[in-house]
């Protein structure tokens, strides 16, 4: 499995994570926002690899 897909499979378990602790602890919960931050953090190594990818792939 590439970088990009470990990612993406990150990005997707993190989602269901913070979607359960919202139902538990509420939306507005510590908890939740600290789930947010690391769902922000692998959105942005996504983007970020992406961007990479095209940049690398323009130069050919």
């Amino acid at each position: 499995m590439d970088k990009a897909s470990k990612i993406k499979k990150a990005i997707e378990a993190k989602r269901e994570e913070m979607l359960l602790v919202g139902m538990i602890f509420g939306l507005e919960s510590e908890v939740v926002l600290s789930k947010s931050k690391e769902l922000d953090d692998l959105l942005n190594r996504f983007d970020s690899l992406k961007k990479l990818h095209n940049r690398a792939n323009s130069r050919i």
